[in-house]
């Protein structure tokens, strides 16, 4: 439906908190194992964490939002020495994975947890879902189409502007 396949991890976890309390709790668990094991060798997409340092250098406010737990972030962040750089991180809620985007919801905590409303922040995403729930928020966002077929995807979702590398939005902050 949202073109995700029955083997996404996201899919397996609202399939699981569908089906029972139990379920969910167990596959929320698993999955944030699974998370903060994968970024031990995650690789970053190339200028990420420039983009991270300039934004937090120029005095803006940095948070990361995202259907991945918050535990898996921190380490993340934690390991590539990116935590004083961001204000706060806002990860999917482990009691209830409807609330995953392409739902608003994590987009309204992150403007609550950061003090800004919709017209002083901006959204960067690589996903239909990303698009969804920042537009959905009233959040402009920056699609970030790191592969071929998602400059396309992501405008027709609606994203504000298209980049395919983050240097393209480190170089505008940069710029005085």
């Amino acid at each position: 439906e949202r073109g995700l396949t029955a083997i996404d991890p996201m899919v397996v976890l609202s399939n699981a908190a569908a089906s029972s309390p139990t379920g969910q709790v167990r596959a929320e668990q698993l999955l944030q194992e699974a998370e903060t094991r994968c970024v031990q060798t995650a690789r970053p997409a190339l200028g990420a964490h420039d983009l991270v340092r300039v934004t937090h250098e120029r005095g803006m406010k940095v948070a990361i939002v995202s259907n991945n737990g918050a535990k898996a972030i921190h380490t993340y962040l934690d390991l590539h020495g990116l935590t004083a750089f961001v204000l706060d991180v806002i990860g999917r809620d482990p009691d209830d994975a409807s609330l995953m985007k392409p739902h608003p919801y994590l987009m309204h905590r992150t403007m609550a947890a950061t003090g800004c409303g919709p017209h002083q922040a901006v959204f960067v995403g690589d996903s239909i879902t990303d698009v969804v729930a920042g537009l959905a928020a009233g959040i402009p966002v920056i699609g970030f189409a790191n592969k071929p077929f998602k400059f396309q995807t992501l405008a027709t979702a609606g994203a504000d502007v298209l980049v395919t590398g983050m240097g393209r939005i480190t170089d505008a902050l940069a710029t005085p």
